[in-house]
């Protein structure tokens, strides 16, 4: 019965009240951080799953030195040497620049949106009812 009371809540646009008194301490959000944060937020965990389960598959992690070879990369990955391609080592790479970018980005656009007022804690705390 929550749950439906809830979905209807959503739908109506008055999520912000009923997620507050069930989640406590949950930050208003203003539409315009909403626009930017949610996304951003969804990009980032794409970038850093994608960059986690590629690095497995590679046998490579990323943003460490590698030995240049005539035919790939030699990379030293917790103590065990793997070769690798060009390709797969710039890949990789560029995976992790993209996800820790996306992490340092995320975190200073909170932190513009918290100056501005767009995003806010409430003053005291909410308890769950």
């Amino acid at each position: 019965m929550r749950v439906v009371f809830i979905y209807r809540s959503i739908t109506h646009g008055l999520s912000r009240v009923i997620l507050m008194k069930i989640i406590p301490n949950m930050e208003i959000l203003s539409e315009r951080a909403r626009r930017v944060l949610h996304p951003l937020l969804v990009l980032t965990v794409v970038m850093s799953v994608a960059w986690a389960i590629y690095g497995n598959k590679v046998g490579y992690h990323g943003l460490t030195s590698g030995t240049v070879k005539a035919n790939g990369y030699l990379v030293r990955m917790h103590g065990h040497i793997v070769h690798i391609s060009a390709t797969k080592y710039w890949l990789v790479n560029a995976l992790g620049l993209v996800a820790i970018s996306c992490w340092t980005a995320w975190f200073l656009v909170r932190a513009h949106y918290r100056r501005t007022g767009d995003l806010q804690r409430p003053q005291k705390p909410l308890h769950v009812v």
